[in-house]
Formats: C-alpha cells, structure tokens, sequence
C-alpha cells in the first residue's frame, strides 16, 4: 500500500470527514496495538479507504469513541472502535510493506532496506498467520510481477494487471462469497489496484530513472537522454492519462452496481473526486507520491 486513495477534503461533508478521521485512528490504534507502536507509522491512505469501503459492503456502521492521542494530547480525537475491517487492514499494511521493502532491497540493495526488513521480520510473519491463505494468493501474484520485472517487460498492462489482482484478492478475502454484488467488488478492487501501480510508475519516472530501477512506462516509451524528464512527461502524458482514467472510470461504474448507504459518501468522495484529484496533480507534477500532510 503506496497512500494514493485519498479523499478530496474541499467536497467532504464534516459527518463523513469525522467517521474518515476516526477509521484513519482506529488503525493507527491497532498497528500499535498489535505491532508495537513503531508500526503505527505504516499507516497510510490506501489502509484506510480499504477499511472504509469493507465495512460499507459488509453493511457495518462503527460504533465511535473519544480518546486521547499522544501526538496530540490536548485536544480529545474520535477513533472507530469496533471495525470488523480494522485488524484485518492493519494485518495487510504490515504484510505490504514487508514486501514493498524486499522490492527495494532487490532493486538498490538498499541498506535501510535491509534494516527494515529484517526488523519487520517478526511482524511480518504474525501477519502472515492472520491473513492464512490469503499470503500464497498474494505471492503468487507478486511472483508473476518479479517474473515481469526481470525480463524488462515494455507491457504497462500486464504489469499492472498483477497488481489488479493482488488488490482484488485483497478485497475479497473476508467477503460473503454469495454476495450478488461480488462481481462489482473484485472489478471495483481490481481496476484501483491498475491504478495505484500505474500512478506509481507514472510518479517514479524520474528516480527509477536515474537509480536504473524498472518502470514499465520506461521500458515502453524510452527516454532520450537530451530530453529533460518534463518533457519526456509531457511527451507520454496523454497515453498515460488515458490508461489511467479508464481504471478510474471502471472504478467508478463498478460502485454504481455497489453502492451501500454505509460509508457511501466518504467512498463516492474518494472515487468520484479524490483519485481524479490524485491523478491530476501527479500527471502534471504537482505532487509526490500523494505527498500530503496526515489528517
């Protein structure tokens, strides 16, 4: 989970930015209660909106709690206390980044890389458990992207496919499989998970570029040394731009055939506003890597 999915704030209505606010505490609550409070800076937005949208299908409306926080003790905060989504979204951060840090040791060998990794080792293993066959699920596909990476695949497609896929698995693990919508929420879980890969890529060019890491984008539109990488961007903005906003659209129709009355108006800000947000300010370089202060 990279923390593109985001709301756009100026559209939110205060009812839902309060519930947003207390799911985004109710995971900080439980990467510290379950990890150890270190982990609770492995929070991000794609956590929440995951939790977020779980509960809204499941038809789960949280019961919320004051509390007092130790980053910010003066004022009493709302958290989500009883989310059926929570801990398993919490089991899945930790899981990621596990994962996410191997990638970066593969790729740079990084040495803080290294350190993480095996600091997250323990934690890693624990979540391991909790998600049960969810684990060999996700490798498999993480797999078939290493597999994809290695041979310097030009196919933005098929890479992002995979990553379509983990976020699928990663939606339906704790869902009633005889749930009518089903096909809705793994299209819904899918086509997020193309853009999250894709935006990412898209948002890296520059580094992967100079660091010689792989980028899908890379590979099928090359870069001319005596261009800048503004005008490489510029260069490929439309075709990217296209690829995106079709994932985003598949998103969209496919919460049209969900659309629950829990959560429906922090989900419909995120989908309808706030990745058309992200999207927009990424393609024209105006942020990185969703750079946003937390909430």
């Amino acid at each position: 989970m990279i923390g593109y999915v985001k709301v756009y704030k100026p559209e939110l209505k205060m009812k839902d930015f309060q519930v947003y606010n207390a799911y985004y505490c109710g995971i900080c609550k439980s990467l510290g209660k379950r990890y150890g409070l270190i982990y609770r800076n492995l929070l991000n937005f794609d956590a929440v909106f995951l939790a977020i949208a779980l509960d809204s299908i499941n038809d789960f409306v949280c019961q919320l709690e004051d509390f007092r926080c130790i980053l910010h003790p003066i004022k009493k905060k709302v958290r989500c206390a009883d989310s059926i989504s929570i801990d398993y979204v919490t089991d899945i951060t930790v899981y990621m980044t596990y994962k996410k840090l191997l990638d970066d040791v593969s790729d740079d060998n990084s040495l803080m890389a290294k350190i993480g990794a095996g600091a997250f080792k323990g934690a890693f293993n624990k979540a391991s458990d909790e998600l049960g066959n969810l684990g060999p699920v996700i490798e498999k596909y993480l797999l078939d992207l290493n597999n994809l990476e290695n041979k310097n695949s030009d196919s933005i497609d098929e890479t992002a496919d995979c990553y379509g896929k983990i976020y699928r698995e990663i939606f339906m693990h704790k869902l009633n499989k005889e749930l009518e919508i089903l096909p809705a929420i793994e299209w819904l879980g899918y086509n997020i998970g193309r853009w999250i890969y894709i935006i990412d890529a898209f948002d890296d060019i520059k580094s992967d570029f100079k660091k010689e890491r792989y980028n899908p984008i890379l590979e099928r539109y090359k870069y001319n040394n005596n261009d800048s990488v503004e005008i490489y961007k510029d260069s490929i903005r439309d075709r990217i731009s296209f690829v995106l906003f079709a994932a985003l659209n598949e998103a969209s129709k496919s919460y049209d055939l969900i659309d629950k009355n829990v959560n429906s108006g922090i989900i419909k800000n995120i989908l309808y506003e706030g990745l058309y947000s992200v999207t927009e300010k990424i393609l024209n370089g105006d942020c990185k890597n969703g750079s946003e202060k937390s909430i």
